[in-house]
């Protein structure tokens, strides 16, 4: 099994945290796919964590520049490009053979992988939650994927911030052929990679679930941008449990992700607690590196609001 992120000098403070999260459950190493070529930090900060840092596969950045081309993506403003997201897929070209587990880089792994994939089985691509309506297809996308038959995509369809794919289940040749089809972006919803990962999980029929579908005691959390008071965390010997309303849960977190502009000082409680948890054990792992050291803290201060001493 390998596990993989997308991550670059951009992400370097996401990506300290999910090192410090996966370094606590895992002694696999991650490995981390560059979203572009600002690299010097991410390379320090691997270093530290004994992460591997990836090449890349033209295949991907074709693929995105001919679905999407060079146009910024609309939801998240002219810094991001639509076309980079497709580096997800890089992991399944690394992977000779071995199962693979994604994290976006604004997670944190908080249980075994290798108890995940124990509980998951080795029948199922397995993706943490659901897609909102209308990002991943477009309608004339879903009417053709519904033509196929029932059951080709769940609800949706998934989102792509984490997916468990065992060995073979997507292999890179798949996505290939859709070079040959100049009009796939009218299938595709605004959701650059995900919606391409949907389609041909629809086209080739393979079969799917949620985490919560296919393991009784693990599950996936999306912290909201404002979560709610009544949602909070507890870390026990076992692993970590999730309350509502002050009920808890019977399911340990496998995965926790950030949503929306967390990344722009949004952070509320019980996000802030979590996150801070693994920042400060970041900081104190990179203390002897200057310049890391400085921008981390930069960043946890004054984006993510963390008082840091």
């Amino acid at each position: 099994m390998k596990l993989f992120t997308v991550a670059s000098d951009s992400r370097i403070a996401d990506l300290a945290v999910l090192l410090e999260s996966a370094s606590r459950v895992t002694i696999l190493p991650l490995n981390v796919i560059p979203f572009d070529g600002n690299l010097e930090l991410t390379r320090e900060l691997c270093a530290i964590y004994g992460a591997v840092l990836c090449k890349t596969d033209p295949l991907w950045d074709s693929l995105g520049c001919h679905v999407f081309g060079k146009a910024a993506h609309k939801e998240r403003g002219n810094d991001v490009k639509a076309w980079r997201y497709f580096r997800k897929f890089n992991s399944l070209s690394l992977v000779e053979g071995d199962t693979v587990i994604f994290l976006d880089a604004n997670s944190a792994l908080l249980a075994d992988p290798a108890e995940i994939l124990a509980s998951c089985g080795e029948e199922k691509v397995v993706f943490g939650h659901f897609s909102k309506p209308g990002r991943n297809v477009s309608r004339f996308g879903m009417y053709l994927i519904n033509a196929l038959g029932s059951g080709r995509l769940q609800n949706h369809g998934y989102g792509a911030g984490f997916w468990l794919v065992p060995a073979g289940k997507l292999i890179p040749s798949m996505f290939e052929d859709l070079l040959q089809f100049q009009e796939i972006a009218s299938l595709i919803g605004p959701a650059p990679e995900q919606g391409v990962l949907n389609l041909v999980i629809a086209l080739k029929g393979i079969p799917t679930a949620l985490l919560r579908e296919s393991t009784d005691h693990l599950e996936y959390w999306m912290i909201a941008p404002k979560s709610d008071l009544s949602e909070q965390v507890n870390e026990f010997p076992e692993g970590w449990l999730l309350s509502r309303d002050g009920k808890q849960s019977e399911r340990y977190l496998a995965v926790a992700k950030w949503t929306g502009d967390y990344h722009r000082g949004v952070f509320a409680f019980p996000q802030r607690e979590l996150h801070f948890i693994f920042v400060d054990a970041v900081l104190n792992k990179v203390a002897h590196s200057s310049r890391l050291a400085e921008q981390l803290k930069l960043l946890f201060s004054k984006i993510y609001g963390h008082r840091i001493a």
